[in-house]
């Protein structure tokens, strides 16, 4: 996830995971870091959290989940992207020649 920031996301992930759900989030490391970055939230909740360390961002936008659901496009999961900005949010279910993990 390029920029993640919108509470009301980041505590339903907190919610699945206290749920038993297996969580791993991967951020642009330049984000992760950004004023209202969810990172340490996460880091405090338990969630296994990665920083890409690639030198360009890693500006991918994608959701993977039970192996058969994936979400992508343009939409961070920002504040901006839910109320303000002009986004796409394309979801595939059980598509299993596009959702590989």
């Amino acid at each position: 996830m390029y920029s993640f920031t919108y509470e009301p996301i980041a505590e339903a992930i907190i919610r699945a995971k206290k749920r038993g759900i297996k969580i791993r989030i991967l951020m642009d490391k330049g984000q992760s870091q950004s004023k209202y970055s969810k990172y340490e939230f996460f880091l405090d909740n338990a969630i296994a959290i990665i920083q890409d360390r690639h030198a360009g961002i890693m500006h991918n936008k994608i959701a993977i989940i039970d192996g058969r659901v994936l979400f992508t496009g343009s939409y961070n999961w920002s504040k901006s992207a839910e109320g303000k900005n002009e986004e796409n949010l394309l979801e595939f279910i059980d598509e299993e020649e596009i959702i590989e993990i």
